[in-house]
């Protein structure tokens, strides 16, 4: 297992201490993660605004943002500056669409990776959040 470098913050001091126990470290990136709780208890919120952080810490270069709700938090990322061109919105309805957008996401990366390997000076190695909002609501 490779060791853990770097982290995305949450936004939040307290909550990155609960993760991780350091006020400046969220969760570890390259990693999965499952943010999980009961209805309305502030989940989306909490991974919408890792996702600023990555972004606006240059952490990341595109999120792949599932969303299975229809919530979709345009409105949110817009007033803390995000460039939504740095976010790919997949709406998802049921557990199959989630597997074929997770399968197209993965083979792009794998792509991407590839090609970066091969030609390192022509090629940019990409660094991505993929959020799934919300597994919950899939329907089966």
């Amino acid at each position: 297992m490779t060791k853990i470098t770097d982290w995305l913050s949450t936004g939040s001091y307290a909550i990155n201490r609960c993760i991780t126990g350091d006020i400046y470290k969220g969760f570890p990136q390259g990693r999965i993660s499952i943010v999980y709780g009961e209805s309305q208890s502030g989940k989306s919120l909490i991974v919408a605004n890792t996702v600023i952080e990555a972004l606006k810490n240059n952490k990341v270069d595109i999120v792949y943002y599932l969303d299975s709700e229809g919530g979709g938090l345009w409105d949110y990322f817009d007033a803390h500056g995000v460039d939504r061109s740095k976010i790919e919105y997949i709406a998802v309805a049921d557990v199959e669409e989630c597997k074929k957008a997770l399968i197209n996401i993965y083979d792009t990366l794998d792509t991407a990776k590839k090609d970066y390997l091969k030609d390192p000076d022509n090629n940019d190695d990409i660094r991505a959040l993929v959020v799934l909002d919300s597994f919950g609501a899939l329907s089966t």
